[in-house]
């Protein structure tokens, strides 16, 4: 079998792109852990409402109605924060792209 004339030519004399890196599937942990280290108050914040809904629903089992009801204030403002930490992230996602 004849050498290839040209370097980037394997033997069977196909074209080897020395720029194309060797492309894998992101698996779901990575794709998560990206999208986490990316925009890290979203998960904050979907963990405060998590926590102020709890909150609100076992002082309101409890009786105290004052008291659920700052949790539940306190659950819409942490709401609101994850939607625009979202919009944020994914404005300065695109935004870094282009």
């Amino acid at each position: 079998m004849a050498t290839p004339s040209h370097p980037n030519l394997d033997a069977n004399g196909e074209y080897i792109s020395q720029f194309a890196p060797e492309v894998r599937a992101e698996t779901t942990r990575e794709r998560m852990r990206r999208k986490i280290v990316g925009t890290p108050l979203v998960p904050a914040f979907l963990v405060l409402t998590v926590g102020s809904l709890v909150g609100g629903l076992l002082a309101f089992k409890n009786g105290n109605q004052m008291l659920s009801q700052k949790f539940q204030r306190a659950r819409v403002f942490f709401q609101f924060s994850t939607v625009a930490a979202f919009l944020a992230g994914s404005y300065l996602d695109d935004k870094g792209k282009s």
